[in-house]
């Protein structure tokens, strides 16, 4: 049982490494923005979406990008906490956890200078771990009902 932990606690650290170097390898700004306003990034990201001009579509690929990478990122996380810590099996501590992780990124983010704060990051980064957490949780129902 201890061999399959340090596995999956290998995996969750390569997952960081690899998440901190995604999150942390920019080319510092000059000045890095602030985005306080929900939903204003990501209603950015429609408008682009939807529009049919060359301007938009050749932002087209940059706002699905964003988007996605925003939701996809912190699911693995999601996955990875309950698995390997059991306080993070209920959701509300995990929520936290994943919250305050994500606000903690963003404000390192915006004092290195290596992206800017932006609370839609927050509101995207957020359901992606809770897909990630309700996925372990699936498979941990799946994983019970086997064993009985």
């Amino acid at each position: 049982m201890k061999q399959n932990r340090r596995f999956w606690l290998l995996l969750f650290g390569a997952y960081l490494l690899a998440l901190l170097l995604l999150l942390f390898r920019r080319t510092p700004v000059e000045h890095p923005g602030i985005n306080l306003l929900p939903l204003h990034t990501i209603r950015d990201y429609f408008l682009v979406l939807r529009r049919e001009d060359p301007v938009g579509l050749a932002l087209r690929p940059y706002a699905v990008l964003n988007f996605a990478g925003n939701l996809l990122a912190f699911l693995p996380f999601g996955a990875f906490l309950p698995l390997l810590f059991l306080r993070q099996r209920t959701f509300f501590l995990f929520l936290c956890t994943a919250a305050g992780s994500i606000c903690a990124v963003e404000t390192l983010q915006y004092f290195t200078r290596r992206g800017s704060l932006d609370v839609d990051d927050l509101l995207l980064n957020l359901p992606g771990a809770c897909v990630g957490w309700l996925l372990w949780k699936l498979g941990n129902r799946k994983q019970k009902r086997r064993i009985l």
